[in-house]
């Protein structure tokens, strides 16, 4: 669901640097069980401790991260609540314990304890994202050529359609805050606003050309690929603002007026702060999609190999949550659980 890919020239390159950090084929470590982990930013991705002592026997390398494997039973802590067939899982998120996902062109549930799969009905559109806990809001082709519209739907019909904007050129970088949605356009280069009950769409930043974007704290956030720039401007409109200079984008989130993208290009989690400007957290191959819960910052990654992984808002250590899935990674973070989706199916990880 981004709007962006890696380059590939730059293909190769990731390709190796993801088998180092990941290195959960069972052919690259035959001592391990199947569902070997990828390690942590800069570290060994397993515990070698003994392994190089003198004359002595090599001790059993353990894996460091949660690993799935259809094969086997897997983390403890791990369940498969709905596995991949022809389509990739996207996760949306959980309501009234419930957990809700895209499969395919159909909305479906399943208990998030487990239990039967129930398809609340058929869907078909891109930049998905939940008004709040009734309402899916996504965008399609228009009956206008050329353009598309955004629409929205109960969650308990989603056949059961109102139109947020009629028509409007190509949309990408969808973002919500509580009464408007934000849109990038493609032809002309521009970002919009409109409100979710529907209405006429808003200029907000003329000549704007997003690489990411997120809505915190009254602000408009993005990346502009013009600019090369970390910008905002307020949500009511208004002269854009500069806060620092960037080498690329990708997926955003913010908290508390602290915003966080993943560079692309330069494969980290960045950070800026009004107090501490732009700072890198973390090692990321292919960031695909961030969220922050409380103090913690979760995002997924990989080309070929996709992994959760998190780290504190004010930086340390980065941790792998789930490793060894397969691409493309969508995920979701409630008090109790993560859930995972992609080529792997829909898994539900304990915290």
């Amino acid at each position: 669901m981004r709007p962006l890919t890696t380059p590939l020239g730059l293909l190769s390159l990731l390709t190796l640097v993801e088998l180092e950090a990941c290195r959960s084929d069972p052919e690259s470590a035959p001592d391990q069980a199947s569902a070997n982990a990828a390690g942590g930013a800069g570290g060994s991705p397993f515990d070698a401790e003994g392994a190089s002592g003198a004359g002595g026997a090599s001790e059993p390398l353990v894996p460091t991260c949660p690993s799935f494997d259809p094969e086997s039973a897997g983390a403890a802590n791990l369940a498969l609540l709905h596995p991949a067939d022809r389509f990739e899982v996207y996760v949306l998120g959980v309501i009234e314990d419930r957990v809700y996902f895209i499969e395919g062109e159909a909305l479906r549930r399943v208990p998030i304890v487990g239990g039967a799969v129930e398809t609340v009905g058929p869907f078909a559109g891109s930049w998905v994202r939940l008004i709040g806990n009734d309402d899916l809001l996504w965008a399609q082709a228009s009956p206008t050529e050329g353009m598309q519209q955004i629409l929205r739907a109960p969650l308990s019909d989603p056949a059961d359609v109102s139109i947020v904007v009629e028509a409007t050129p190509s949309v990408a970088d969808v973002v919500l805050d509580e009464s408007s949605v934000f849109w990038a356009t493609i032809a002309p280069h521009d970002v919009f606003r409109a409100p979710l009950a529907g209405g006429e769409p808003e200029l907000l930043v003329s000549g704007g050309q997003p690489l990411g974007a997120v809505v915190d704290g009254g602000y408009y956030d993005w990346i502009d690929a013009v600019s090369d720039q970390l910008e905002r401007v307020p949500v009511s409109g208004g002269t854009r603002e500069e806060l620092a200079r960037v080498l690329f984008g990708g997926p955003m989130a913010a908290s508390d007026g602290t915003i966080f993208w993943g560079d692309t290009i330069l494969s980290t989690i960045e950070k800026w702060s009004p107090d501490s400007g732009r700072v890198q957290l973390a090692s990321a191959i292919d960031p695909l999609q961030l969220q922050v819960w409380e103090d913690t910052l979760y995002w997924s990654q990989g080309l070929l190999s996709g992994s959760v992984r998190s780290v504190a808002l004010d930086g340390g250590e980065p941790r792998d949550v789930l490793c060894r899935l397969r691409p493309r990674t969508s995920f979701h973070v409630t008090e109790a659980h993560v859930l995972v989706g992609g080529g792997s199916g829909l898994l539900r990880l304990s915290r």
